[in-house]
């Protein structure tokens, strides 16, 4: 199981097509990190099919409730009716259909929280810091060289406690850090 601050988000916007008894069922789906950017979406895809017969819509605007499943996505279900109703349980299960259909091929990437460190040290401490960092997935943002080498980490949080900890080592404890949240 992924740990709690990692886990897919859509890559990019994705489209599905479906057709149930006539009627044309076009999913979006894409991602949404805030409640606000999941709206603006949904009025994007509106806007997209202002003739559509319903647009309809669902989204978790932060990380999923299992780690099994997407989180920060939004889906808009754009129907065009066919002329042959559906009924209530027929129409729900073609826009959950449709959901599950675009999700199966919509590309994923990893979303892995991560919080920002700053380590001042010694020249010589620089190259095996670097290479720590790198084996704990940390990204360097930004480096300083003046008196010391300042060099600024995005770590995952997982990782960080590690990072601290191997950096203390590799300096003898004569690094400085400063953790941002």
């Amino acid at each position: 199981m992924a740990p709690p601050d990692r886990y897919p988000v859509p890559a990019r916007r994705h489209r599905a097509e479906d057709h149930v008894r006539r009627s044309r069922f076009i999913t979006t789906v894409d991602r949404a990190r805030t409640r606000e950017e999941a709206e603006a979406f949904i009025d994007e895809v509106r806007g997209e099919f202002p003739d559509a017969t319903h647009n309809c819509w669902a989204f978790v605007a932060g990380p999923p409730a299992s780690t099994t499943v997407v989180g920060e996505v939004a889906a808009v279900v754009t129907r065009y009716f066919g002329g042959v109703k559906l009924g209530k349980g027929g129409l729900g299960r073609a826009y959950a259909g449709g959901v599950t259909h675009a999700l199966e091929g919509m590309p994923r990437r990893e979303r892995i929280e991560r919080r920002r460190l700053r380590v001042a040290c010694d020249y010589a401490a620089r190259d095996p810091l670097l290479r720590l960092a790198l084996d704990l997935e940390a990204d360097l943002v930004a480096e300083d060289y003046g008196a010391h080498v300042t060099l600024v980490f995005h770590v995952p949080v997982t990782n960080m406690e590690r990072l601290t900890d191997g950096i203390a080592a590799l300096t003898g404890g004569q690094a400085i850090l400063q953790q941002d949240v």
